[in-house]
């Protein structure tokens, strides 16, 4: 389990393009694509409807640690 987060955390600081500790929707969106996603609009917009708990526009940490394991088959 602790590699797995380790891994998750390494990925959150790889998007985290400008350091500040959160995902905007540019660095989300520009993850995916570097990802080969390419994701609309309406699922980016889907993803912050969905993860952004507090609802402050920018994904956390925690936010995005609760998307990876939400998708995690093993």
């Amino acid at each position: 389990m602790n590699e797995k987060k380790d891994l998750i955390i390494e990925a959150f600081k790889l998007l985290d393009r400008d350091k500040d500790g959160f995902l905007s929707r540019n660095e989300l969106e520009f993850g995916f694509c570097e990802l080969k996603l390419n994701p609309s609009s309406q699922e980016i917009d889907y993803f912050f409807k969905f993860y952004d708990l507090n609802k402050d526009g920018k994904i956390d940490f925690p936010e995005f640690y609760r998307f990876w394991i939400s998708i995690d088959c093993g």
